[in-house]
């Protein structure tokens, strides 16, 4: 392995116990656009006058810093809304059109029916005076 830092994995820092810190970083895989998104990354920092013998703790504290803010795994990266576009009951949409269209094709459809309901009744009607 090579780095900016030379050849093997990079910076090592050790603790008060001689055990390495670890870096460590959070990526994001996202399937639908095959894509890898780091969104934290965690680099430790050491505790100053603290004895690792005694405490058995290493002696440090893994500070995360946020790399990607506003992160969400949908289609588009960001945040759900806080509220449904029409409220959570439907209050906040207006459906007079959907009403208004509804009510005409029912209205349609019944002058449909009564007008071929009409026809075949006057139909019968001259038929059987006819006779």
């Amino acid at each position: 392995m090579v780095s900016n830092a030379g050849v093997g994995s990079g910076t090592v820092m050790l603790d008060d116990l001689a055990e390495r810190v670890p870096f460590y970083s959070a990526f994001f895989v996202d399937k639908n656009r095959n894509q890898v998104t780091p969104f934290a990354n965690m680099a430790p920092r050491m505790i100053t006058n603290c004895d690792g013998l005694e405490t058995g703790t290493g002696c440090f504290d893994i500070n995360v810093t946020e790399v990607l803010s506003a992160f969400w795994p949908s289609i588009d990266g960001h945040f759900p809304l806080d509220e449904p576009l029409c409220g959570y009951r439907g209050e906040k949409c207006d459906y007079t059109l959907i009403i208004i269209g509804v009510s005409a094709t029912i209205c349609i459809i019944l002058a449909v029916i009564g007008a071929w309901s009409l026809r075949r009744y006057w139909y019968d009607f001259f038929h059987l005076v006819k006779e």
